[in-house]
Formats: structure tokens, sequence, C-alpha cells
């Protein structure tokens, strides 16, 4: 929650630190936290980043619609339109 109010209020690289060493464990079983450091990343054009995020969530939760949302925004980004 901590990282996403930092997020939310513009604090992008403080909250990608709170996240950073769950969200690139092996043993990430959390699709928050995937979802939250996608955004993260996203927030901050690492597109590339939130995409592999993005697509760990979606693996988690294939049935969280944020994490195909999130996973559309890395993914457009990119110039991945279809």
């Amino acid at each position: 929650r901590y990282a996403r109010a930092l997020r939310k209020e513009g604090y992008y690289n403080r909250a990608e630190i709170i996240l950073r060493s769950y969200a690139t464990s092996p043993k990430l079983d959390n699709s928050e936290i995937a979802i939250e450091y996608a955004s993260i990343q996203a927030a901050m054009g690492n597109y590339t980043a939130s995409e592999t995020a993005a697509r760990q969530a979606v693996l988690l939760a294939p049935e969280l619609g944020q994490a195909y949302h999130v996973l559309g925004i890395a993914l457009d980004a990119q110039g991945h339109h279809e």
C-alpha cells in the first residue's frame, strides 16, 4: 500500500525501491505486488520491465483485469500494438 501511495504521489523511485526485492524475486507469488511493480515501471518509462512484471502478474492471477491493463500499456508503449 505504501508503494502504491508513493507512486500515486509521483515518487516513482522510492516506490520502486520498496518493491524491487519482492517483485524481482523468483519466489514471487503475490499478483498485487507484480501489478504495482509493473505500474511503477510503466510510470517511470521502463516499459520492458513493466511488461515482464505484468506478464508475471497475469500468470499469477489470470482473472485480474488490471494485470492485462498494465501489460497492454507496456506493450503499446513499445509499439507492439497487435
